[in-house]
């Protein structure tokens, strides 16, 4: 037994035996890691200094990889731990002196082995999967800065990682190298991780350079270089997209704890205004505000920002304004090249800001926090359930677990007397100074808000919010546990007892288990006792058989209680043995009750896991105290033994391995002793007269549960004999229990296992086997397979085949050498093999060196590697066995490779290991802040339970187990035979055998040393050959799943030697594959290959070149070679039967040439040409995948290889016969698809594969072919980025686009003149009528074609007119309105592929205003108008903002079309398409006004708004007398919704419509359109009133503006009008209210007179918008709002004011009752002070005559509603006589009536 530890760390403790080993290691470790760095660096620099390009040998890559995973290894095993102790401690004493001598540069020699591998990060010429894994293990050095020291010097390489991912990522359209899904995904993923790591280890010359780096160059007038340029002022705001990826790439390195970031602070929010319809733009900006405020806590005042940045945070919840509009509206998508920067989430980012911007410096920080509290608190009730609850939920745990660490680090900082600002940096955690810190008022005031929206969320539908909001009053527990914790425990009790609402007490245990932490704590809360003996008898009937769910809450909740049992035990012993005995009773009965059998057919799943009972088990009994145990055991012994054949066994077998290892000295007694009487006899070993196998079964498998956690019994001799004649049995469960009981004993001789603490102050120690524990193991061992010889390997062959129970022999000893396995893994490992390391000349030390982990081979190795010997030859045996005389029998082959387990197999981490731990981790991760502010730093570890520290040390140890047992194999002889016999169960007819002996295969490969591994794979390739060259369906299914396995497709796609292979199995098996099950599997194989694979090292060297060590690479560049040219020979050669049929090898073919093709690939001329005509093949997958082809080898291709397409072009675009069959193909691509799937925000690829028929084979073209973010994906960018999207219903094809400009920009004038013309006249020939090939696709087609070619004219005197004929040609297609989307589509793309070709644009420019100034706005075609109109709208709507050369070149002509579409025939004309068109265009011309300063007389905007002011008054004037002119009024009200919906929609706030002078004007006219007879324009104004109401930025000039307004309209004389008014400013009101002034309340009080309108339909509106505002309101308005209303009730009453002539009290009363009415449903589930006297006052209006009796009825059904949950408590808040009469009135009849 291991005395006490002297570790300071108890988690990461190991025993102190190993303590002189593991330094000794650590050093050899750490010194073979820095010299291969050092050889790594060397050798980098001799390649720079050759004359040749610098290239990364396979070697330096080997070297690499063994240095990250070395380095990997260093830090999962902890070594450095040690000498961060020693240097904490500063140890005075001469040994440690010696020992920590070896420790010498530790920190510079971390920092070379950083450095190197950064270097191998960045160098280009290294593949993604390298690069990925040292930028995991780089990030991992990064993220224990002590490790590199307090004074690093070191410079991080930002810049250049930030380039490397910007061109990887988000520039990878532009002609990338394909690189499978997964592996791209995760180079993301690291690359992101590591930029984040830089940001805490720049310094002051790091930061001057981020602030003066040219990030952002795109904006014309910024100069890149300026230092007087604030980083941010580079944002190219003006192009949202593009601004939104500049501020994403900049937020991953921005050092939010420089100084220098707080000079643009004001800019910042300045510029974040400027986009006002983009979520990733505000989560970017939040993100980032909320590092700044954490990081340099009040740095900043914040006060005249923070109106600005809380109306934005409200967007963030998306709430509802009960009008249908939502708060945001995310307009702007942004592409996947770009939002895969996008980090972080809006709502968390804003609490944290919110959190730390708090100061009672400025109390206003605390007013805006409360409000927007009061705003956001309706949406937490359990009755809301609207679609933004999650928002809401996790708003709440975010900002107190932000409050939690604030409150730690101020207390922290506060307890060391730290009066001034701490800046953040990678080791000292920000804080504010002391003025700036939170008072204890300040504190229990947010906390006391906080809980109150927690409490009701507690109670949600959602189990999401339940959780969220537990954790939360867990948080908020932390902070006050004073406060909360009495609120918890009291609600709870009224929760327990409650019978009509059961989901309440699972809630409330849920809230309970994550303040137990703190009950359970008793330096944390000393008072915790007290309500813990309150909690303790309701936790009782939570026990419930008939919900293991709650069951299983209440066991966490005394798992974490047992940490307090002996400070019950010392206050009231009684009442804690009353529990335990009532606890432990109840919990057998739950088992005994709910566990049933199994139906037939389905697996038994227990309805309390194992892993948790294991849990609860473990830390119940080791915290019971001692004087409690003996009697809880025996009564626990006496229930057990009578169960033995309980279907709870395997949980009594839990509870008895812990009962072991707690209190051990009552097991022999209790426990083992009264086993072994009932299982033995005098004169038999098992009583097998008196007992049925059954319950022999439970007894045997009770006492191995009984030793294996307790291996020192007095009767280990009588177990033994037990366990040899279970085995010699036949009966299949008792073999098995003999087995099991074998298996423990080893275990419980063998480990090395935490010993029980009872003491919590005590330190954890280990129980080590001795030297008496391993001799009786060996002798165990050596028994055992005397045993199986004599039972089953010594008999002769025909005597054992003629025994009946033969089969019964084999299955038995299988069970046996799986025991000897399992339980005797620390006896057969240990033992490290030198020859693993002989393939590489690295130090052993950096691969699988000795680690010492209490394995019996680190003492004995000889006899450690004889006994594995011993034990694989009688598991090679028994295989033989099987094989020769059982072939075919599926059961037998399945049960003998159980034995089967690799090296640390034994060791791995299983579910309960990996559970604990992830607790452990939650725990210190929930507590680390409170701990901290209470201890200090660096005392989480020693201070969290004993539990948690006991798990952490188990899953410390097991990972140097499992290390340690790699070293596995001590035989190479048995084992390549055993790998023989599992390639040959690999391709067994049954399936189970497959998959085990799969398993076993993978895990021997994966600890085989590489050489070897490299035998048996080409072995077992060989293998896979000839089981597809039979036929054999099954054995090719088997072959293939075999192959997808991921460890080996990721070993295949690291070298082309294997890549080679893979492809010939892949075609021949697409050859072969007729059955569904077939082509599933070769799907996945083809699928998973694609997610892997990447572009590899291109090494030049020959065989005779490389190193001895590494015979098998070759040359890489022809090995890819040779894959292609086997590639091409499938499809191209002449003799090949695949070109006459079948596809799938044809896709397979095309897609593999397109992931594999480099530019340093050699493609023969006559495969060109064949690969063209695949351009026109039938097959639509075949042709998509050779497109993607064709377009990457072009984009990829240099000047050589460019002459040689150009050849090809014009040679095969002469032929008319080619290019009818290209037009038809392409035609048909098009046919088939849904115009939906063409639209703006439709996914990446939509284009030709995801209407198609084909779906096995699209599918793995889809999701892996097609990587996300793969440039590929249209051909270029997703869509050139302006102010204007895609339009959403055209049919257009990029990719067609794209890829015929490619292949036309080869080609000569001559063959682009000849193409058109072909095109031309085939257009309306036969030769392409088709069924499925309509007029309006071959149209498409044309189109498509005829912009490639313009953009191909070559810009002279001689094609300008020519292009301009085409372009008038490519308009003369469309004639039908559904074309309109189509044209834009082309004539922008046509635009934006050659900007520069102004000669052609002008002409056309100017052909389409006079064929629009010839047309008669009245007479003419209304869809012709409306064509010519969108053509100018394409050509001029991606100018802005900065490319106005068109514009400015026809300044005068563009006047013109502004006179000509704001004149009345335009405005108001009758077709509504021409309407919509001049809206879309004249939005798109008012743009020009952002360059021309303040607004005047003439510009743009100025002249529409006045225009359209003119022609409305002018029919208004007219329309009551003349209908012509009514309709007319009708039209111009639609074209100003339209104009004011789509300039909302385009730039917002900042488009020149919504300035105040112009608002002025129009905002009237569109509120009068409110009264228009026509729904659609009733409707189109009610949508662009929502969208005006977020554009219209408060400022005292508009408000004042709005306010003149509303008090215009109260005297309306269209009561339509007078309610969209109401709806319009409570909307406003909504969107703007934290930017609003005072006047906002004079606003709302005009607002209420709405309440008294004469119009009953206004009346209601206003009643509505109210609800809304009256959420805003503290609680003083909203008191005095209810007496006014109360008064106007009580002064009108319905005595004096019921009668039907006396309708003005009738409207007053109405009124009143309406906004009682709204005031009441404001707060839909609380009951404030004011609330009685007004519900009565209402109530006595319930006897109105209508409408007022009607809306009383209703609000009292929604008020019941809310309320009915938590009525038993609210009504409270009534005083008795209120409460009579209120339920007097309700309950009266004529409330049902």
């Amino acid at each position: 037994m291991e005395g006490i530890v002297e570790w300071q760390k108890p988690s990461e403790a190991l025993p102190s035996s190993y303590k002189s080993k593991t330094l000794v290691e650590s050093k050899e470790q750490l010194e073979a890691l820095n010299a291969l760095a050092q050889s790594i660096s060397l050798r980098w620099n001799a390649d720079r200094r050759d004359d040749n390009p610098p290239e990364i040998m396979r070697c330096i890559y080997f070297d690499l990889e063994q240095l990250s995973n070395g380095t990997k290894r260093f830090l999962n095993m902890k070594l450095y731990k040690e000498f961060l102790i020693y240097s904490q401690t500063q140890a005075k004493v001469e040994d440690f002196k010696r020992v920590f001598s070896i420790w010498e540069d530790f920190s510079s020699k971390m920092l070379s082995i950083l450095q190197t591998m950064l270097t191998g990060v960045l160098r280009r010429e290294i593949d993604a999967v390298l690069r990925i894994k040292l930028a995991r293990t780089a990030t991992k050095l990064l993220e224990k800065p002590k490790i590199l020291g307090d004074n690093c010097s070191f410079s991080p390489p930002w810049k250049e990682t930030l380039e490397l991912l910007e061109e990887f990522h988000v520039r990878s359209f532009d002609g990338a190298l394909f690189v499978g899904k997964e592996v791209r995904e995760q180079h993301l993923r690291v690359l992101v991780t590591l930029l984040l790591c830089f940001r805490y280890y720049l310094n002051s010359t790091c930061e001057e350079a981020i602030f003066s780096h040219p990030l952002f160059t795109s904006v014309p007038h910024v100069v890149p270089n300026d230092a007087n340029v604030h980083l941010l002022e580079k944002l190219d705001w003006e192009n949202p997209v593009k601004a939104i990826e500049q501020l994403a790439s900049a937020s991953l390195i921005l050092p939010c704890h420089s100084s220098s970031i707080l000079s643009w602070i004001p800019d910042a929010v300045s510029l974040w205004m400027k986009i006002n319809n983009s979520h990733d733009w505000d989560r970017l900006w939040l993100r980032l505000f909320g590092r700044i405020a954490k990081q340099q806590p009040h740095s900043i005042d914040w006060s005249p920002y923070l109106h600005i940045i809380y109306d934005r945070i409200l967007s963030c919840f998306q709430i509802s304004t009960r009008e249908g509009a939502r708060r945001s509206q995310s307009i702007i998508k942004t592409p996947l090249n770009v939002s895969c920067l996008v980090r972080g989430d809006s709502v968390s980012s804003a609490a944290e800001f919110i959190v730390y911007s708090l100061t009672p410096m400025n109390p206003s920080s605390l007013d805006l926090f409360l409000q927007l509290v009061q705003i956001i608190e309706p949406f937490y009730h359990p009755n809301h359930l609207e679609h933004n609850q999650h928002f809401v939920s996790s708003f709440l745990s975010s900002c107190t677990r932000n409050l939690l660490n604030r409150l730690s680090s101020e207390r922290k900082a506060t307890r060391e007397n730290v009066i001034e600002r701490i800046q953040g940096s990678r080791t000292i955690t920000a804080v504010a100074p002391r003025e700036h810190r939170l008072t204890e008022l300040w504190f229990e005031n947010i906390v006391s808000k906080l809980y109150n929206l927690a409490e009701h969320s507690l109670y949600s539908k959602s189990s999401k919010s339940t959780q969220e909001a537990a954790n939360s009053i867990g948080n908020l527990c932390a902070v006050l546990p004073q406060v909360i914790v009495p609120k918890v425990v009291l609600s709870s009790q009224d929760d327990f007892v409650s019978l009509t609402m059961p989901h309440r007490t699972k809630a409330t245990l849920k809230a309970l288990g994550v303040i137990c932490p703190i009950l359970s704590d008793s330096q944390l809360f000393p008072q915790g006792v007290e309500y813990i003996l309150q909690l303790l008898p309701y936790l009782l009937p939570c026990v419930d058989i008939n919900d293991s769910t709650k069951t299983k809450l209440a066991i966490d909740i005394v798992i974490a209680l047992s940490y307090r049992f002996k400070d019950i035990f010392d206050d009231q012993p009684q009442v804690l043995e009353d529990f335990v005995l009532q606890w432990i009773e109840r919990v057998i009965h739950f088992l005994e009750n709910i566990e049933t059998p199994a139906k037939l057919g389905h697996a038994k799943i227990s309805p309390l896991g194992f892993d948790t009972f294991g849990n609860f088990c473990e830390v119940f009994f080791q915290n019971c105290p001692e004087s409690l145990m003996f009697g809880l055991c025996e009564k626990i012994s006496k229930i057990i033994s009578a169960s033995a054949s309980s279907e709870a066994l395997k949980h009594y077998g839990i509870m008895i391995f812990w009962i072991a290892k707690s209190y051990p000295r009552c097991l022999d007694s209790l426990f083992i002793k009264p086993l072994l009487l009932q299982i033995q006899d005098s004169s038999h070993l098992l009583r097998k007269e008196d007992s049925s196998n059954e319950e022999l079964y439970g007894l045997l498998r009770l006492m191995a549960n009984a030793v294996r956690g307790f291996a020192d019994s007095q009767f280990s001799g009588n177990i033994l004999q037990v366990a040899l004649a279970a085995m010699k049995e036949t009966d299949r469960k008792l073999y098995k229990a003999g087995s099991r009981l074998l298996r423990s004993l080893l275990e419980g001789l063998c480990s090395t296992t935490l010993g029980n603490c009872v003491d919590s102050s005590c330190t954890q120690h280990w129980n080590i086997p001795n030297s008496k524990h391993w001799d009786r193991a060996v002798n165990c061992v050596e028994q055992i397979l005397k045993h199986l010889d004599s039972f089953l390997f010594s008999k002769d062959p025909e005597e054992l085949l003629r025994d009946e129970m033969c089969k019964e022999r084999i299955f038995s000893t299988a069970r046996t050498l799986h025991a000897l396995q399992r339980g005797g893994r620390w006896l057969l490992a240990g033992a490290f093999d030198g020859s693993v390391s002989k393939d590489s000349q690295v130090n052993v030390s950096v691969l699988k060196g000795p680690l010492h982990a209490g394995m019996f081979g680190e003492m004995n190795g000889d006899l450690t590697t004889e006994l594995w010997k011993k034990v694989f030859q009688r598991i090679l045996r028994l295989i033989e066995i099987c094989c020769k005389y059982f072939p075919d029998n599926a059961i037998a082959c399945y049960r003998i490779l159980s034995p089967v387990e690799m090296g640390n197999e034994a060791f791995r981490f299983d579910s309960r290991l990996r559970k604990v731990m992830n607790q452990a981790k939650n725990y210190k991760q929930s507590m680390q802040a409170l701990v901290v502010a209470k201890y200090g730093p660096n005392e989480v570890g020693k201070n969290m339970p004993l539990i948690y520290q006991r798990w952490r040390m188990e899953c410390l140890h097991r990972k140097r187990q499992g290390y340690c047992a790699k070293g596995g194999y001590m035989e190479p002889q048995l084992t390549n035979c055993l790998l023989n016999y599992l390639k040959e169960f690999c391709f067994s007819e049954f399936s189970k055998v497959r998959s085990r002996a799969r398993n076993a295969l993978i895990c021997a490969l994966r600890l085989t040393p590489f050489y070897q591994r490299w035998t048996h794979l080409e072995s077992l390739f060989e293998s896979i050959q000839t089981c597809i060259a039979t036929c054999e369906e099954e054995k090719v299914i088997a072959c293939l799943e075999l192959l997808q396995h991921p460890f080996l497709i990721r070993f295949f796609t690291k070298y082309y030697y294997w890549i080679k292979k893979l492809v010939l199995i892949i075609l021949q098996s697409s050859e072969i594959s007729e059955r569904h099950d077939v082509v599933v599997s070769l799907s996945s194989l083809f699928g998973k290959f694609l997610s892997q694979v990447h572009p590899l090292i291109l090494s030049s060297k020959t065989k005779s070149e490389m190193d001895d060590a590494q015979p098998r690479y070759g040359n890489d560049m022809e090995e890819l070679q040779s894959i292609l040219n086997m590639l091409y020979s499938v499809v191209f050669s002449s003799e090949s039967l695949i070109w006459n049929g079948n596809w799938k090898v044809q896709a397979f073919v095309f897609s593999l040439v397109y992931v594999l093709y480099r530019p340093e690939c050699v493609i023969p001329d006559e495969y060109l040409f064949q690969l063209m005509k695949y351009l026109c093949s039938e097959v639509m997958i075949v042709r998509a995948v050779v497109q993607r082809t064709i377009h990457l080898i072009l984009q990829l291709s240099n000047i050589q290889q460019n002459e040689k397409w150009k050849r090809i072009m014009n040679h095969m675009l002469s032929d008319d016969s080619f290019e009818l069959s290209l037009l038809r193909t392409l035609c048909q691509d098009l046919s088939i698809h849904d115009p939906n799937e063409q639209a703006a925000d439709s996914s990446p690829h939509r284009n030709m594969l995801s209407a198609t028929t084909l779906s096995l084979a699209s599918s793995f073209f889809s999701e892996s072919l097609d990587a996300s973010t793969c440039w590929i994906v249209d051909g270029g960018e997703p869509w050139p980025l302006g102010y204007f999207g895609r339009p959403v219903h055209d049919l257009v094809s990029l990719r067609h686009i794209r890829l015929l400009s490619r292949l036309l920009s080869l080609v000569d004038t001559q063959t682009l003149f000849q193409v058109h013309h072909v095109a031309f006249s085939l257009l309306d020939s036969e030769q392409l009528r088709d069924q499925i090939v309509t007029p309006k696709i071959k149209h498409l087609i044309f189109g498509e074609l005829t912009v490639a070619l313009i953009v191909n004219l070559e810009d002279s005197s001689g094609t300008i007119q020519c292009a301009v004929d085409w372009m008038k040609h490519l308009l003369s297609c469309f004639v039908d309105a559904d074309s309109l989307s189509t044209i834009e589509t082309l004539f922008r793309l046509l635009y934006q592929q050659q900007p520069k070709k102004y000669a052609s644009y002008q002409l056309f420019w100017e052909y389409l205003l006079s064929a629009v100034s010839h047309c008669d706005g009245w007479n003419h075609s209304s869809l012709n108008i409306a064509r010519l109109l969108r053509t100018l709208f394409a050509l001029v709507a991606d100018q802005f903002p900065s490319h106005r050369h068109l514009i400015e070149q026809n300044r005068d002509s563009f006047l013109s079309l502004i006179e000509k579409l704001t004149d009345s025939k335009y405005l108001s004309h009758d077709f509504e398409q021409v309407r919509e068109e001049v809206a879309r265009l004249l939005c798109c011309l008012m743009l020009d006004d952002n360059s021309g300063g303040a607004l005047n007389s003439f510009t743009t905007s100025t002249k529409v708004v006045h225009r359209l002011s003119s022609i409305l008054q002018k029919w208004r004037q007219q329309g009551d007398v003349d209908d012509r002119s009514k309709k007319q009024l009708s039209n111009t009200r639609h074209t100003l919704s339209l104009l004011v919906y789509k300039c909302a929609h385009l730039r917002g706030p900042l488009h020149p419509l919504f300035d105040s002078h112009l608002v002025q004007i129009w905002l009237s006219l569109l509120l009068d359109a409110k009264e228009d007879s026509d729904v659609d324009v009733a409707a189109q104004t009610t949508n662009a009133l929502s969208c005006c109401a977020r554009c219209l930025v408060p400022s005292p000039n508009m408000e004042s503006i709005l306010m003149e307004l509303c008090k215009e309209n109260l005297h309306s004389s269209s009561f339509k009008v007078r309610g969209g008014t109401v709806s319009f400013f409570q909307m406003w009101i909504f969107f703007h209210f934290f930017c609003l002034s005072n006047n906002v309340f004079a606003l709302q009080e005009l607002l209420l007179e709405y309440l008294f309108d004469d119009s009953v339909e206004v009346r209601e509106a206003a009643s509505r918008s109210l609800i809304s505002l009256a959420g805003l309101n503290p609680t003083e308005v909203l008191e005095t709002w209810s007496h006014r209303m109360i008064h106007i009730l009580e002064t009108n009453d319905r005595k004096s004011g019921t009668s039907r002539e006396d309708d003005s009290r009738i409207r007053l009363r109405h009124g009143a009752v309406l906004g009682a009415s709204a005031l009441i449903l404001s707060q839909p589930f609380a009951i404030l002070p004011w609330m009685p006297s007004l519900l009565v006052q209402v109530a006595y209006c319930i006897h109105d005559v209508p409408p007022i009796s009607t809306c009383v009825r209703t609000m009292f059904s929604e008020f019941w509603r809310s309320h009915y949950d938590e009525w038993s408590k609210q009504k409270q808040m009534f005083e008795p006589g209120q409460l009579e009469a209120f339920n007097e009135l309700l309950i009266a009849p004529s409330y049902y009536a």
